[in-house]
């Protein structure tokens, strides 16, 4: 394992690092991924960290991961003791609604703004959607 080779005595001691990169295909259906949409996050595996187990589909990987950020307030000492909730928007208007601050929206205005400095001519627009809900 990668994180022993390093000098960690445990998977649990290193930092990994998540990149999410967006692709898609441009009008001379080549695909490319846009770079200024990569996100990278920083995550630690937590307790038992990989588990592994091989069934007639192959092998199975159970991981339990948390963002890096997350493990200076891992300490019990430094949690709320009380239950909060919160109320917002849903999943798909976080995703999908051309809303401010949706990845749809962020999308399309990233695709416009090529357009604008002039680094493509033309672009395509995004939309996600989510099927009816049957309920």
């Amino acid at each position: 394992m990668g994180s022993i080779q390093a000098g960690y005595k445990h998977i649990g001691d290193a930092t990994f690092v998540l990149a999410i990169e967006f692709a898609g295909y441009m009008d001379d259906d080549v695909p490319r991924i846009n770079s200024s949409l990569t996100k990278y996050i920083t995550f630690g595996f937590a307790g038992n960290g990989i588990v592994m187990s091989v069934t007639n589909a192959g092998a199975v990987y159970q991981c339990d991961a948390r963002a890096q950020s997350n493990r200076t307030i891992d300490d019990s000492n430094s949690r709320v003791p009380h239950n909060f909730q919160t109320h917002g928007i849903t999943v798909e208007d976080h995703l999908s609604k051309n809303l401010k601050g949706s990845l749809q929206f962020a999308l399309n205005r990233a695709l416009k703004e090529q357009i604008t400095d002039k680094t493509l001519d033309a672009t395509d627009t995004v939309e996600i959607n989510f099927p009816p809900n049957p309920n």
